[in-house]
């Protein structure tokens, strides 16, 4: 593994081999600490289908699931039915590999991108040794994935825009895909986009990247169609925005009762959306599918079943009075967009899920988290921005921008034979962050630190270079590419 990762990252043996027993250190630390794998989620989330669907009915399931991506829930069905009676431990062990991936491939990316070997396995320890990404790593969800696939995917890029060579462009569109099959988040136009940015790179071959590309769209687009035929919703999870506006707009309406009473608004926006459950829409019986997930009114273990078809038919109800409150009342969308921005530059751990009452994982490390969060991200208070984020985001961000620049890289480059990251390694992860930026901040209700966390890798690249810029002016440094 060591003799794999040193070819990619391009440095010695001896970085990786201490990264590798940091990690065994820290996550040995951390287990002692009271930190353990929490597979809870499985049984109650509303993105996850129905455990004993998963196990009895996996490929019809998620064939027909309106509200998500199809991937996570089937990698959540596969280990059931390969570990039904052990599927903790097998999370447990499955998360932390992705741990230990997630470290050393954001060191061999910012190595292969100029950051000094010792700088980079520093900036990799700190940001993925830290107690906020243990919280990550040992909740079942799909955040650590995608991040995972994130950071691999700037490595694959990097080393595709500096030889090309088919295997990593074809990593590279494996990981666009099921990026795009695992968060709707990464939506069909972001992989449009994704598609032309190998293009930026001097040596790419176009018809390579046409064919590789071709094939990364083909797939996810014909999902997309899949769900447009059988539901009329072309996309993932398209009821989402649409109560995401009703949370951003309807439902923080002081006057909203009022509104229900004069018949301006319906009585669906008098009703709490995560906490409403189907019989409360006094909806017409729906014509029952034959589809288990799209007939179940309730899960297994009583929690409301958000894939049941009649879903589609609320949120466009949301919808409805939702659009009139935009029309009407626009400042009550603009607070809105203006807590999400602040949401954003706060902590990872700050959402819901980690500040939940009881939350045993959080109070093991409820000290080192308030360190932690006082050092790397600059929060000073409780619930408050962090920062440094504030500050180091877009600085990262300005230097990205001018490193596109031929005047930039050659100022760079001065005196300097590291390489820096290729045009298209910096484009793709400044316009994903851009792209995820807006449609989190103006589409989302909630949870922007969540998904600034899931991109995080690329942030952690962009932060490299700027940490790395002023050592790049004082003397070579030399990194074998």
């Amino acid at each position: 593994m060591l003799v794999g990762l040193k070819s990619w990252a391009g440095s010695s043996g001896f970085w990786p081999l201490f990264l590798v027993v940091a990690f065994v250190v820290s996550r040995v630390r951390y287990y002692l600490a009271g930190v353990r794998f929490d597979a809870s989620p499985l049984g109650y989330y509303l993105q996850y289908i129905d455990p004993p669907l998963l196990q009895d009915s996996l490929l019809e399931s998620v064939f027909y699931l309106h509200s998500q991506p199809p991937l996570f829930n089937l990698f959540l069905g596969v280990v059931l039915k390969l570990f039904p009676s052990s599927y903790p431990l097998a999370f447990a062990m499955i998360y932390m590999g992705l741990g230990l991936t997630l470290l050393l491939t954001t060191y061999a990316v910012l190595v292969r991108t100029g950051v000094p070997v010792w700088l980079g396995a520093l900036i990799a320890l700190v940001f993925y040794a830290n107690p906020v990404t243990i919280l990550y790593e040992n909740w079942l969800f799909y955040a650590y994935p995608v991040a995972v696939m994130v950071s691999l995917s700037a490595l694959v890029l990097q080393r595709y825009a500096d030889r090309p060579r088919r295997l990593d462009l074809g990593l590279f569109f494996v990981l666009v895909t099921m990026l795009a099959l695992t968060w709707a988040g990464f939506h069909l136009v972001w992989v449009v986009a994704t598609v032309v940015l190998p293009l930026i790179s001097v040596r790419v071959r176009v018809r390579e990247v046409a064919i590789a590309g071709g094939i990364c769209l083909l797939v996810v687009t014909s999902v997309y169609v899949k769900n447009y035929a059988v539901f009329g919703t072309f996309g993932f999870g398209t009821m989402y925005p649409k109560i995401n506006l009703a949370l951003m707009t309807t439902m923080r309406l002081p006057q909203r009762q009022q509104l229900v009473a004069d018949g301006v608004l319906s009585r669906t926006s008098l009703i709490p959306v995560y906490k409403g459950r189907l019989p409360d829409y006094r909806l017409p019986p729906s014509p029952r599918t034959g589809v288990a997930v799209l007939d179940q009114v309730w899960k297994s273990g009583g929690n409301g079943n958000w894939h049941h078809i009649a879903y589609l038919e609320i949120a466009d109800r949301y919808y409805e009075d939702a659009r009139w409150v935009l029309s009407e009342h626009p400042e009550v969308y603009l607070k809105s967009v203006r807590r999400n921005v602040i949401r954003y530059f706060k902590p990872a751990n700050d959402t819901s899920r980690f500040l939940r009452p009881g939350t045993a994982n959080t109070a093991a490390l409820q000290r080192a988290i308030t360190v932690s969060n006082l050092v790397l991200t600059g929060q000073t208070k409780k619930d408050g921005v962090g920062w440094l984020l504030v500050v180091a985001i877009p600085l990262s961000i300005l230097l990205a921008g001018w490193l596109l620049t031929r005047r930039g890289r050659d100022w760079a480059n001065a005196r300097c034979d590291a390489p820096l990251p290729r045009r298209s390694t910096i484009a793709f992860c400044v316009a994903t962050l851009a792209y995820l930026f807006l449609v989190t901040v103006l589409i989302s209700a909630g949870d922007q630190n969540r998904y600034r966390a899931m991109v995080s890798p690329f942030y952690v690249l962009l932060v490299g270079q700027l940490l790395a810029l002023p050592l790049r002016r004082l003397r070579p440094v030399s990194v074998a590419n």
